[in-house]
């Protein structure tokens, strides 16, 4: 949980902006674009053209209005410096030309998210009102009368017998289709599990291999740690053997099975070489014995475990051959057809109502199209004046920083001015400015697609949707719109983690691991825990805090786990274990006047593996 980025000049806005542009395939999941549709196309068009005209008019007004106060900046700073050109006259100069342009580009990135915001609310409004708009439940009822008729076709042309038996041979290849997924599902679940087995067995056997080499002056733990890798090695090969002799065990049985290797690899381990290892023989006597006994009497018995992993299998395969069978003797079932007088003339009259449905909506899109293409022209104006003011609003203080630029550069004491604090952030107006440049390129974007009789494009879509995400994004955050625009380096700690926390969630996420850093504070932890748990909140994602602060853990924790080496100690709710505490590790732990014995041995590293039924994620 190290600070991030203490010299990093990037702007939160460009890199949250490329992550909802590289996500778009993400995003598009979680947005109804349904409103893009042919059919409600131009009313949408409508709407939005109203949007882009109301704030466009607000941004003219706002960049007038500080054109003037720009100019009248420019106007007074030429006259002063052409004629004195003094350090303290540029640091004035320097000192209004950053509050100025400060002030202009939060009025202005104020302006745009509230556009955004609009944006968002319009999008959802949109859909609502096309639900429940004529065009899309008559297009509902025609679908729904095409059904209709699709099955009065098939009960005319066969007999009531034939479709409830049709209807038994659907519910049949339904059985059919569960059990060949579950099979599936059991099989990938085991062989997921399995390897995950195998994945930490060989994390822990490269772990004893470093061991063996820091431990050469020690002979009695040297051969443990050696007996311990030689027994990994053999249940790597266990694991392997048998791992498709067991891959339909049910109800959590492959846990059981894990623990009872575990249990006989335990009982093996304690009991077989003790008086091997406590022997006064050497050394290489010893080595000889302990390969001796692990390559010929180690065997675990799991009869009764791939006894009940073939039993399920071949449930599965009879319950299917039943399944098939009664579906072979519906397929040479023989029906005959008896007419009934009333069919034909029913299912005319039906088909001559979904006709009907579909001229009325024929000629609703005809009467829009008409009334669009009438105010098309008188639209084509509006923007093309529209985005000949946006462009200008590029402009707007382009002529003052560089007149700034021009000042400092060709001052004596450049290099003494281009040190102060002012200038830098002055230099870096420009990239702050991207907010600004993107949210106009959208405007312009979206009043031609108004305006326009073409269907949506693919690059106007991601924007549409990223712009959608941003705005979600930043008010899910709750943080200040100043904050996006400037540089990680000058933000807060808590800060930070907002914003380069919710890309990883943006990205797909499932989990989040985060690693305490006990060089940052206590209050440091518990705001940045309170970000972390509303920004998952807003994603529906979840985050593992990984931490040996007891302080930590006992206030702002209800469920714990605590590891050591690979191994789960103790889990479950914090106040039950805190009361009574059942590995003596962690009885240790709350307790300190316990006494344990003291494993020196112990190997640490920084390697976690987290079962969750049987999802594997490692940090």
């Amino acid at each position: 949980m190290s600070e991030y980025d203490k010299n990093n000049d990037g702007l939160p806005f460009i890199e949250i902006w490329n992550t909802c542009i590289k996500s778009y395939e993400t995003i598009k999941k979680h947005y109804d674009l349904s409103i893009f549709n042919k059919d409600f196309e131009l009313t949408m068009k409508n709407s939005l053209f109203s949007k882009i005209t109301f704030y466009s008019q607000q941004l003219h007004s706002v960049n007038l209005s500080y054109q003037k106060v720009f100019d009248s900046i420019f106007l007074e700073y030429s006259e002063k410096i052409s004629h004195n050109n003094d350090v303290k006259i540029i640091e004035s100069f320097a000192s209004v030309v950053y509050d100025v342009v400060t002030d202009y580009k939060n009025v202005m990135a104020d302006h745009l998210v509230r556009f955004l915001k609009d944006l968002k609310t319009n999008h959802f409004r949109l859909l609502e009102e096309y639900e429940k708009s004529d065009f899309n439940i008559s297009k509902k009822i025609i679908e729904q009368n095409r059904l209709a008729l699709k099955y009065m076709k098939e009960i005319n042309n066969s007999s009531i017998q034939q479709v409830s038996i049709a209807i038994k041979k659907r519910d049949i290849l339904q059985e059919i289709s569960f059990y060949s997924s579950y099979r599936k599902k059991l099989t990938k679940k085991n062989v997921y599990y399995i390897k995950s087995i195998i994945k930490k067995l060989t994390g822990e056997k490269k772990n004893l291999k470093i061991m063996l080499k820091n431990l050469i002056n020690d002979d009695i733990k040297w051969l443990e740690v050696y007996k311990n890798l030689l027994i990994k090695r053999k249940l790597i090969k266990f694991w392997k053997k048998h791992i498709h002799n067991v891959v339909y065990l049910k109800n959590n049985m492959i846990f059981d099975l894990e623990n009872f290797v575990d249990q006989e690899v335990k009982i093996f381990s304690e009991s077989r070489f003790f008086p091997i290892l406590k022997s006064n023989k050497d050394k290489r006597y010893k080595l000889s014995r302990i390969r001796q006994i692990i390559n010929y009497e180690f065997d675990i018995p799991i009869d009764f475990y791939t006894s009940e992993s073939y039993k399920t299998d071949k449930s599965i395969e009879k319950e299917m051959n039943i399944l098939l069978k009664k579906k072979d003797k519906i397929d040479k079932l023989v029906f005959v057809k008896k007419d009934t007088l009333n069919e034909p003339s029913k299912i005319f009259n039906f088909e001559q109502s979904i006709k009907l449905a579909q001229a009325e909506v024929k000629w609703s899109d005809e009467s829009q199209n008409k009334l669009f293409s009438l105010f098309l022209s008188n639209k084509e104006i509006k923007v093309s004046r529209l985005e000949k003011n946006i462009k200008s609003y590029k402009k707007t203080v382009a002529p003052l920083l560089n007149y700034f630029e021009s000042v400092i550069s060709s001052h004596e004491n450049a290099k003494q001015l281009l040190e102060l604090e002012t200038v830098k952030d002055i230099k870096s107006f420009r990239k702050l400015f991207a907010f600004k440049e993107w949210s106009l390129n959208l405007l312009i974007n979206l009043s031609r697609y108004t305006s326009s009789k073409s269907s949506v494009s693919k690059k106007l879509e991601i924007d549409y949707l990223a712009a959608l995400e941003f705005i979600r994004l930043y008010e899910s955050l709750s943080i200040n719109i100043e904050k996006m625009f400037l540089p990680y380096k000058k933000l807060k700690l808590g800060e930070k983690f907002k914003l380069k926390f919710v890309k990883y969630h943006l990205n797909g996420a499932k989990f989040l691991f985060v690693q305490d850093d006990n060089s940052i504070s206590y209050e440091e932890k518990k705001e940045i825990l309170r970000t972390l748990g509303n920004i998952s909140k807003s994603f529906s994602s979840s985050f593992i805090f990984i931490t040996d602060d007891l302080k930590i853990i006992n206030e702002l924790f209800e469920e714990v786990y605590f590891f050591d080496d690979f191994k789960l100690l103790e889990w479950g709710s914090k106040n039950e274990i805190q009361k009574l505490p059942v590995n003596p590790t962690i009885a240790k732990l709350y307790n300190p006047e316990i006494k344990i014995p003291n494993f020196n041995d112990y190997y640490k590293n920084n390697d976690y593996y987290i079962n969750d039924s049987y999802i594997q994620v490692k940090k």
